[in-house]
């Protein structure tokens, strides 16, 4: 689809967003597989003063999760900037609700900044890099 287009411009805006709301549910469900879908190859996720590389070590990432702690991220103010036919960027807030299933009470939620850029791969929109910023605690 050409984004030169209004509609192909429309049409890479929700694919993306699409994508940012698929790669959610995919870490919430601690779905590697689908997880690693979400990103290139060779992409990049900074999280937490870490930085993963590769979507096997960026699905694996998942597994540094308590295995007790039950996790919904929530995105909001998806933004996309289409850099051409094959990339983009994009900036999204993000809200995180944690629940220890041994814990009585969830643990104060968590908002994040998320910058990704994105590339578009066989047709199929994926995460080129995501720098993640918690904002608040």
């Amino acid at each position: 689809m050409n984004p030169d287009t209004e509609w192909g411009r429309i049409r890479a805006e929700l694919d993306i967003a699409n994508l940012v709301y698929t790669c959610a549910r995919a870490t919430d469900q601690r779905d590697e597989a689908a997880f690693a879908q979400c990103y290139t190859e060779d992409g990049e996720f900074h999280r937490s003063g870490k930085v993963f590389r590769g979507s096997t070590e960026i699905a694996h990432s998942l597994r540094e999760r308590k295995a007790s702690l039950q996790r919904r991220h929530v995105f909001t103010n998806v933004q996309v900037q289409l850099q051409g036919t094959d990339q983009a960027q994009g900036q999204s807030y993000c809200l995180v609700y944690d629940k220890d299933e041994a814990a009585e009470a969830g643990l104060p939620p968590i908002v994040a900044d998320i910058q990704d850029e994105y590339l578009r791969v066989n047709g199929q929109w994926k995460i080129q890099r995501r720098v993640v910023r918690r904002s608040f605690i």
